[in-house]
């Protein structure tokens, strides 16, 4: 019987382990909802929504980077410069300004990647030293305000339509999340990130192409923050 309760036990444990994160969303939800009833109205939870979808799609990109034992402080300054980029493309380009401020990201987080993987340079200093960089980048290339003309107001205003309390840019980011999820639960380099982050020798010694793949890794998190320039405009 005491074997059976340990096991019941350890269960629960790991059950708990795993779900910690949901369970403390729930309990603050919760919380502000007793201290104001008004927190769960239609109004705020689309509001809710809407202003932690840029952020689940950056916190997708620094998933990976948690997997292969990494940090990237730079994905702020990254979307700062993509924001510039649009702001800058949209008049020019249309849509296809998202096009480039996205492989500026991909780019931003493979020049990373390259740096911390031949200089052995710890990434959190990297990153920071990155973070500057770019944030530098982005004050340089608009020397001053610019406001968006009307005709293209349209190209950046599409987050706001919504069905209910779910926005676009709500639907976006849980489809973003979603595809990262299965690349990293059902594809070879995607599983591989842990191994990596577990022990990177042995992952080395196991045949795992680790610089390789930790370049992979460093680009999601530069196009995933790349991904949320605009967010401040919706």
């Amino acid at each position: 019987m005491n074997i059976t309760n340990s096991l019941q036990f350890k269960k629960v444990k790991y059950f708990l382990e795993k779900t910690i994160n949901i369970w403390s969303v729930l309990l603050l939800v919760l919380a502000f909802y007793l201290w104001n009833d008004a927190f769960l109205n239609k109004f705020n939870a689309k509001n809710l929504l809407t202003n932690m979808a840029p952020l689940l799609v950056m916190a997708t990109g620094a998933t990976f980077m948690s997997l292969i034992g990494s940090v990237d402080l730079s994905m702020g300054a990254v979307c700062s410069v993509a924001n510039v980029i649009l702001v800058e493309l949209l008049p020019v380009m249309g849509w296809k300004a998202y096009l480039v401020a996205a492989i500026f990201g991909i780019f931003a987080g493979l020049l990373l990647g390259i740096v911390q993987t031949k200089t052995k340079i710890p990434s959190f200093i990297a990153s920071l030293g990155f973070m500057r960089m770019w944030e530098s980048v982005a004050l340089l290339i608009t020397a001053s305000p610019v406001s968006i003309a009307s005709e293209i107001k349209g190209l950046i205003a599409w987050g706001k339509t919504s069905f209910g309390i779910i926005s676009l840019m709500t639907i976006f980011a849980l489809i973003i999340a979603l595809i990262f999820f299965l690349f990293q639960r059902f594809n070879k380099v995607g599983r591989s990130f842990g191994v990596i982050g577990g022990n990177e020798r042995a992952a080395w010694l196991s045949g795992i192409p680790v610089q390789k793949y930790k370049l992979v890794a460093f680009m999601i998190s530069g196009f995933t923050a790349a991904l949320c320039a605009g967010s401040c405009w919706q």
